[in-house]
């Protein structure tokens, strides 16, 4: 009959909305768990970005220090 059909149709229906969604679900989990790895891995890069500068920062006052030892050391040589 043709209510009987219908059922079927709207079962067939709601059975595709299923799967559809049950797809996007899958697809926006792995959609979140590379963007946790991305973040993870900035946040590593930003950190080693940090040591160096703070090394690179280090290396210019020891470098300042060492122009100003010379400089006092010149002016009492010279």
């Amino acid at each position: 009959t043709s209510a009987v059909k219908k059922i079927k149709q709207h079962i067939q229906s709601i059975n595709n909305e299923i799967k559809e969604t049950t797809r996007d679900k899958v697809s926006k989990e792995n959609r979140i768990k590379e963007n946790i790895k991305t973040l993870e891995r900035f946040k590593k890069e930003r950190c080693d970005n940090n040591l160096n500068y703070i090394k690179s920062l280090r290396e210019h006052k020891e470098s300042i220090h060492i122009l100003t030892l010379l400089k006092t050391y010149l002016t009492i040589v010279m």
